[in-house]
């Protein structure tokens, strides 16, 4: 297995222009079995108030990120691992991390130990490590 991980600096709040890039980035680099990409990688990080959680955040698996993570691991055949503000509700927010493979949506994994002021702004995740 062939495991990759994708660096690049998400410009924040540009988050059709990042997605553009992770979907650019993740086609370069196809030979890959797993492609992790960062943490808000659409987003960008540090949210100064919850109102850009409202504006960037996405609902999983139907966002739009999502499906087009899903549409380009079917194409390349690749399993992706990609962070993303998650909107569950308008008060509901979670630092996630979706998992898609080239049969499309696999699951989200939801922050658990949050850090610093992630508290302020994301709910815990409850589910299992």
């Amino acid at each position: 297995m062939k495991i990759g991980y994708i660096q690049f600096s998400p410009i924040f709040g540009e988050v059709q222009k990042n997605l553009n890039r992770t979907i650019e980035l993740i086609t370069k680099g196809k030979e890959a079995d797993l492609l992790v990409l960062p943490e808000f990688c659409t987003t960008g990080y540090l949210f100064i108030d919850k109102s850009e959680l409202q504006r960037f955040g996405e609902n999983v698996p139907n966002g739009p990120s999502t499906k087009a993570w899903s549409k380009i691991a079917k194409e390349t055949n690749t399993f992706i691992v990609a962070g993303i503000c998650e909107k569950v509700s308008d008060s509901e927010f979670y630092n996630s991390a979706v998992l898609v493979g080239p049969e499309g949506f696999i699951d989200v994994y939801r922050k658990i130990h949050l850090f610093n002021n992630e508290k302020d702004f994301f709910k815990a995740g409850n589910g299992p490590f």
